[in-house]
């Protein structure tokens, strides 16, 4: 036996669902979806390199307990993210966009 939203459905019973409650497709052309892909991926890049900026201007230690804290891990593979993100965002088209 399965639920579904609280349906009980027996094995040899049939879903039956009206087209009215689903929502149709929203369809956007390529170009669209590229920008918004491309702007996606400079965000996390512009955060990332932020969060590595404020690290290394003030890095939490032994001798500086108020520093800003990173995982030695995420400093590493923040460095190696962003590194990747430049080559993939330099496979999008060029836009007037910016990320601030």
């Amino acid at each position: 036996m399965l639920y579904i939203r609280n349906i009980k459905i027996t094995q040899h019973q049939d879903i039956k669902m009206s087209k009215a409650k689903h929502k149709p497709y929203q369809w956007i052309d390529g170009e669209t979806a590229d920008r918004i892909t491309s702007l996606n991926l400079k965000d996390y890049r512009a955060y990332l390199k932020k969060e590595l900026k404020m690290w290394k201007a003030n890095p939490k230690t032994e001798d500086n307990p108020d520093g800003y804290w990173l995982h030695p891990e995420d400093v590493a593979g923040s460095i190696r993210r962003i590194e990747a993100l430049n080559l993939i965002i330099g496979d999008f088209i060029t836009t007037e966009d910016t990320i601030k």
